[in-house]
C-alpha cells in the first residue's frame, strides 16, 4: 500500500480501516506529505505483521494502531512526526527512527541522556547537533578524482568513513572521470543509506559495476539514473528476513552479468520491491531476482518501469503489478518455475461486459472493439495537421472542441 503525496488515513467510526488478520502481512509507504490520523479511533488493526516506511513530512498520530501483532515503523527523515505512543496497541512496536532521541515521557535512564529533566537534555541535545552539524550525509564516490572533505576516489575509505555516521545518509556515484565506477569484493552494510547516480549535463546514466563477491546488506534504496551491473558469482543481495522491501526510483536498471542472480529470497521470507519513473530489471546473462521454493516476492511497477525477459527465476511465488500502463513485463521467464501472478494496469475494465453500462450498442467485448476501432477511424479522418502557419486552425479547434463534447 502506497499513500501518495498529501494522502491520509482516518477512521470515523469504531472500526479500524485496515485489518491485519494473525499470520497477514502489510507494506505501506507514507510518501511526502502523507499519514495516518487518528480521530478518536485507531485507523489500524494489526493482528498479524505491519511494514512501514516513512519519507519527508509524513505523520503518524498517537493511538493509530490496535491489535497485538507486530508493526515495524523505519523512519528515513529526520523532518517527520512518527507517534510512538499506541495505547490501544499490545503487540511488538518496532520504530526506527533518523532522528534518536525521543524525550516523549522524559526518563534520563531510558534516554541515555545525562540530564535530569527536559530543559537540560534540550541543552544536551543542541550541542550534539552543533557537533553533528559539521559532518556530511552526503558522500560522493568519484574513482580517478582527487579526494577532499567528502568526495572519495577510494571507495574503502568512502565507507569507512560512512561507518562514521548514523541516520540518514546518500551515496553519489560519479562515474564522470572512470567509468564504469567499480566497487570492489567486501561486505557492506547500507542501512539508512540510499545508493544514487549523480545529475550531470547530456550524460544520461552513471554506471557502478559490483566485482564477484560484493554483498549489499541492508540496502533499501537505490535512485537517480544509475545501472548497477553485478559481476559477481553470488548474490549482492540475500533476503533472509521474515519480511523486507527494497525502493527502486527514477531511472535506475539492475542487470547482472556474474554466474547468480542479482537478488536471492531464500525460503521462507517475502520481499516487496518498488519500481518507480523509468526503473527496472534488464535482461543479463543471469536473471536479476531468484525466488526460492517457499519464499514470496511482490513487484509494483508504476510509470514506464519494465521487466524483461528472463530476468526472473526460481521456485517461489511472484506478484507482478503492472501499476501504470506505460509499465512493459515480459512473460517469458524461461528460468522461473514457481507460481507467476501477473496484474497489468491496461486490462479490461469491462470484465462483466454491459452494454448500457458502456454507452456503446454492441452486445459482447469484440463487438465493442469493432465499433470503438470505427470511432477511431472516424476521428482520425477528420484530424488536420498542422504547421507554423495559421491557415485552417479555426476549423482544427472546432473540431477537437466537438470530439471533446
Amino acid at each position: 500500500m502506497i499513500l501518495e503525496e498529501g494522502s491520509r488515513l482516518f477512521s470515523a467510526t469504531p472500526a479500524p480501516i485496515v485489518n491485519v488478520e494473525p499470520n497477514g502481512y502489510l507494506q505501506m509507504v507514507l510518501e511526502i506529505g502523507s499519514g495516518i490520523s487518528t480521530i478518536g479511533n485507531p485507523t489500524f488493526n494489526v493482528d498479524g505483521y505491519l511494514q512501514v516506511q516513512v519519507l519527508d513530512f509524513t505523520s503518524i498520530d498517537p493511538d493509530s494502531f490496535s491489535g497485538s501483532g507486530q508493526i515495524q515503523i523505519e523512519n528515513d527523515s529526520a523532518n517527520s512526526s512518527i507517534s510512538e505512543n499506541h495505547p490501544s496497541f499490545t503487540g511488538n512496536l518496532d520504530v526506527e527512527l533518523a532522528v534518536r532521541a525521543r524525550l516523549i515521557n522524559y526518563d534520563n535512564t531510558i534516554s541515555g541522556l545525562n540530564a535530569e529533566n527536559v530543559q537540560e537534555a534540550i541543552d544536551l541535545l543542541d550541542g550534539y547537533i552543533n557537533l553533528l552539524s559539521a559532518q556530511y550525509t552526503s558522500f560522493v564516490y568519484r574513482p580517478g578524482g582527487t579526494q577532499n572533505e567528502n568526495v572519495f576516489n577510494n571507495w574503502s575509505d568512502l565507507y569507512n568513513a560512512i561507518l562514521q555516521t548514523e541516520g540518514e545518509r546518500i551515496i553519489e556515484v560519479d562515474d564522470s572521470i572512470s567509468s564504469p565506477a567499480i566497487i570492489p569484493a567486501g561486505f557492506y552494510d547500507l542501512r539508512g543509506i540510499t545508493l544514487q547516480g549523480s545529475f550531470r549535463e547530456n550524460v544520461i546514466t552513471t554506471t557502478l559495476s559490483l566485482d564477484n563477491g560484493v554483498v549489499f546488506d541492508n540496502l533499501k534504496k537505490i535512485r537517480n539514473f544509475l545501472t548497477i551491473i553485478s559481476n559477481s558469482n553470488s548474490p549482492i543481495i540475500t533476503i533472509s528476513s521474515v519480511t523486507d522491501f527494497i525502493y527502486i526510483d527514477n531511472g535506475v536498471d539492475l542487470v547482472a552479468n556474474g554466474g547468480f542472480p542479482f537478488i536471492s529470497v531464500l525460503g521462507g521470507n517475502t520481499l516487496s520491491i518498488t519500481l518507480d519513473r523509468t526503473s527496472g530489471f534488464t535482461t543479463g546473462t543471469q536473471p536479476i531476482l531468484d525466488v526460492m521454493l517457499g519464499a514470496a516476492c511482490g513487484v509494483f511497477a508504476y510509470s514506464n518501469c519494465f521487466i524483461q525477459n528472463n530476468t526472473l527465476s526460481g521456485d517461489g511465488f511472484v506478484s507482478i503489478s503492472i501499476i501504470n500502463p506505460s509499465g512493459i513485463f515480459s512473460n517469458s521467464q524461461v528460468a522461473f518455475g514457481g507460481t507467476l501472478s501477473v496484474t497489468l494496469a491496461n486490462d479490461s475494465s469491462l470484465l462483466e461486459y454491459d452494454p448500457s453500462l458502456s454507452t456503446l450498442t454492441a452486445t459482447n467485448v469484440q463487438d465493442a472493439i469493432d465499433e470503438l476501432d470505427g470511432y477511431v477511424a472516424s476521428i482520425a479522418s477528420d484530424v488536420w495537421l498542422l504547421d507554423n502557419n495559421t491557415n485552417g486552425i479555426q476549423r482544427s479547434i472546432g473540431t477537437m472542441m466537438l470530439l471533446i463534447l
